[in-house]
């Protein structure tokens, strides 16, 4: 596989990964363990240091370039 497919793919990944870590902490709240505490904490260090403004481009722009990505992968290269 060339480098370019691996690091979309790995991006692709990296979103999604995100996307389901937001989708299981937003589940009704169960003991957590240190991976859910040290979640909470970089949140609160984020959320404390960025302005919801740049936190919400960030989202937009990652999951347009996700999708950019899978559209990538799917067409394919160009016949020549």
């Amino acid at each position: 596989m060339q480098p370019q497919r691996l690091l979309s793919a790995g991006f692709l990944l990296c979103s999604l990964a995100c996307l389901w870590w937001d989708a299981v902490a937003s589940r009704p709240s169960k003991p957590r363990g240190w991976l859910g505490d040290l979640r909470d904490d970089l949140w609160d260090l984020i959320k404390s240091s960025l302005p919801a403004a740049a936190i919400l481009a960030f989202v937009i722009s990652a999951a347009i370039l996700g999708t950019l990505c899978c559209l990538t992968i799917l067409i394919g290269e160009p016949v020549q």
